[in-house]
């Protein structure tokens, strides 16, 4: 493993409710050669981790009020600043 002297860890939570994750699931689109999860594996690993703790994040993004777009673009926003 190398030394990376301008190496920096950003961590961003895409934040969503429960409900809006299981509804994004069941609209996935199965595509061949994908896995796309199911409504239980989500309530299951919400089940056994909990709620995530955001104060161990970077950046905390609300995916409901976001489009991907703007998301995306502020992960962008965020690793420009960070350099």
């Amino acid at each position: 493993v190398g030394e990376y002297k301008d190496y920096r860890v950003i961590r961003v939570l895409l934040l969503a409710e429960e409900e809006t994750l299981v509804q994004r699931i069941k609209s996935r689109e199965n595509l061949p050669g994908t896995y796309r999860g199911t409504v239980d594996e989500l309530k299951a690993s919400i089940e056994k981790h909990g709620q995530p703790d955001v104060s161990l994040y970077d950046r905390v993004l609300d995916t409901q009020k976001l489009s991907p777009e703007e998301t995306a673009k502020e992960i962008e926003r965020l690793i420009e600043d960070s350099k």
